[in-house]
């Protein structure tokens, strides 16, 4: 009975708990001794085709049809993934029909993002002749995943500026390769991967002494991340060549020796350590080259069918592109980033995926295939020339190229003039009062709870208004959408004080997290920025800058971006010089990269400082604001400033954490 086995194994593949799955067979009425047989099955992942799909097309297989013919007397395209997204092709994307959303919302609201700059980019700029796609590998994770990948990377952050440092204090340059390589030293305990031999700390930079390694050939992995490298000394890296551990270790009786080794190595994290016991690379070989070349994950794969259903190419002049959306792995990305001198910096703002897009739309399939043959050689040189292997491979590797002369200052100039765009956060979730209960007598303002007050929790939106010349703000909370009893009050309500209720005659506009606002103050100073958060007790708005890495001169505190003037704090002094590091470092702690160049007479020098690192979130009172204005930021960074607007009404919401006005 196909169907009723079918039944079993969806249950065995869905459910993780035995008591469930002893429920359901229970209910198909399988015996004791077939369930505890069928509980000891597991599955990985799901096909992708239907059962009702593979009841149609298997019967015509049994008869000997292939597959495309099978799927043609089934009704069905073999080429086609399925049904539409789309109800039609364009030249911009529709919205996505309703059955056939996702049940994942990280990915939904990926997609509905992705739809809105796309959609934004053809109407300013035209359609496009290819699209390259990359998803962001965060994006492809759980909330908790994101924060714990987070963490990993301040973390990774702050054991890189460590190992700087010890670097620098040794008198050697503290380059990205040396950097990696005293990092690889530490985890391996000071020891060759391979040989098990100490690595002497003196001779760690010395050239032909020590080198980084990809533990499963670049060239036949197209696996460039850290977890596929590993230090070794110089005559392993040479005999090793373009093999993996086993493949260079099976045959001369050190595999077991180094299995034991490798698991002794507390430093080293499991999927590296994965990789270098990996016995059955070559027989999944062109599955790795596939996956790490293009992205596969399912978020990827739901974008790329989106745009192949959405998109129609029929204006495109370019008629011969044969796969016109192609995918791009992130490992190839920061593989190309490297090559073309490019460097990724997160803390410096959020610019870093600008220029992750101009590397992905120059990552054309010819130059993975390139790069591919270069790591070939490159892990074959002492086979190939010997001796002189290293100085044969130099030479070559001059021939790699950037995308067209003077790249890297084009994509620097390109990114000066990028203005971030933020999605504002209108979403109304989270708790609607915070844990702590107090007496009703010591606070007047808060929710009333089992027979206390507890203080609201989760602010997601500003009224704000203007009398006379105070401006004032209405916080509205979560708990405002079910409670109306405060939401209309100016701040919060204070003990042995009348609370002040907002006149709707003042009302100016809505903000909310990740609105963009120019301040301009009492002393007339400008800051501009992206809203982070609010707090009503203080009456202080805190505001993220729209950018970290800025030029001005020297002398002054402020510095431009279109209409925007950012000011800076004038407490922050310069205390010092740093001549190696061609750095200022300020009173506050920033430090400042310093550059100079001559005038346009010729003579005169004209000296920027380059802000590198800052605490980019200011505070501001609302009792000092002069003037505050709200703009409209589109997906692609422009703005408009926001001249009137109608105050929305709170509706009252039984699911709190239903989105507000969505």
């Amino acid at each position: 009975n196909i169907h009723l086995l079918d039944k079993i194994v969806g249950i065995t593949a869905m459910y993780k708990n035995d008591e469930l799955i002893q429920k359901k067979f229970e209910e198909l009425n399988i015996d004791k001794e077939d369930a505890e047989l069928f509980k000891g099955l597991t599955f990985k992942q799901f096909i992708n085709l239907s059962l009702k799909a593979l009841y149609k097309i298997i019967p015509y297989m049994e008869h000997g049809d292939k597959y495309n013919e099978a799927c043609e007397k089934a009704g069905y395209d073999f080429r086609d993934s399925g049904e539409k997204l789309v109800a039609n092709k364009g030249s911009v994307l529709e919205v996505i029909k309703p059955e056939m959303v996702t049940k994942v919302p990280v990915v939904n609201r990926a997609v509905a993002q992705f739809r809105k700059v796309y959609n934004a980019m053809v109407r300013r700029y035209g359609e496009p002749d290819q699209i390259n796609l990359e998803v962001g590998r965060e994006l492809k994770k759980s909330y908790d995943e994101r924060k714990k990948t987070e963490k990993i990377q301040n973390e990774n952050a702050l054991k890189r500026e460590q190992a700087k440092k010890e670097i620098e204090e040794s008198g050697i340059e503290a380059t990205s390769k040396n950097i990696l390589k005293y990092r690889l030293y530490q985890q391996q305990d000071g020891k060759c991967i391979y040989s098990g031999k100490v690595i002497d700390i003196n001779r760690l930079y010395e050239d032909g002494y020590a080198e980084i390694d990809h533990i499963i050939p670049y060239s036949r992995s197209l696996d460039n991340s850290q977890n596929n490298k590993v230090l070794c000394l110089s005559e392993e890296n040479r005999m090793k060549g373009n093999k993996t551990p086993y493949e260079y270790m099976k045959d001369s009786g050190r595999w077991h020796d180094f299995k034991v080794m490798v698991g002794s190595l507390y430093g080293i994290g499991k999927r590296k350590k994965d990789n270098l016991l990996n016995e059955g690379f070559k027989d999944r070989e062109e599955e790795f080259r596939e996956r790490n070349a293009n992205d596969n994950s399912y978020i990827a794969r739901y974008v790329k069918q989106y745009l192949n259903d959405g998109i129609s190419f029929e204006n495109s002049s370019y008629k011969n592109i044969k796969n016109r959306i192609q995918s791009r792995s992130g490992s190839l990305t920061d593989y190309l980033r490297h090559q073309w001198g490019l460097e990724k910096v997160r803390s410096a703002g959020d610019k870093h995926h600008a220029q992750d897009a101009i590397v992905i739309a120059c990552a054309t399939q010819g130059m993975v295939q390139y790069l591919s043959g270069m790591a070939g050689i490159f892990e074959n040189k002492y086979a190939l020339r010997g001796e002189n292997g290293e100085a044969w491979y130099n030479t070559i590797k001059s021939n790699v190229q950037e995308p067209w002369k003077g790249f890297r200052n084009d994509v620097e100039e390109s990114l000066s003039k990028v203005f971030v765009s933020r999605a504002v956060r209108k979403n109304a979730s989270g708790a609607a009062h915070k844990d702590t209960i107090i007496s009703k007598n010591d606070k007047k303002s808060g929710v009333e709870i089992r027979g206390g007050i507890a203080e609201k929790d989760n602010m997601f939106r500003y009224d704000i208004y203007k009398v006379n010349e105070d401006y004032k703000v209405v916080p509205i909370y979560v708990v405002d959408l079910v409670d109306k009893k405060y939401r209309d009050y100016y701040k919060p309500v204070e003990k042995g004080k009348e609370p002040e209720l907002a006149d709707e005659k003042y009302f100016l506009f809505s903000l909310y997290p990740n609105d963009f606002v120019k301040i301009i103050n009492n002393e007339n100073k400008e800051y501009c920025g992206y809203i982070n958060q609010y707090n009503a007790q203080s009456g202080q708005f805190y505001i993220d800058s729209v950018d970290s890495s800025m030029t001005f001169e020297i002398g002054t505190s402020t510095v431009s971006i279109g209409d925007f003037v950012y000011y800076f704090d004038e407490t922050a002094e310069v205390v010092g010089y740093d001549k190696n590091e061609n750095s200022i470092v300020l009173s506050t702690g920033r430090k400042i990269e310093a550059s100079s160049k001559k005038g346009e007479d010729g003579n005169s020098y004209k000296t920027t400082i380059s802000l590198i690192k800052f605490d980019n979130q200011k505070k501001f009172n609302i009792s000092t604001f002069k003037k505050l204005k709200k703009y409209q930021v589109d997906p692609l960074g422009f703005y408009t400033e926001v001249k009137t607007e109608k105050r929305m009404p709170l509706k009252i919401k039984k699911k709190i954490r239903k989105c507000l006005g969505e």
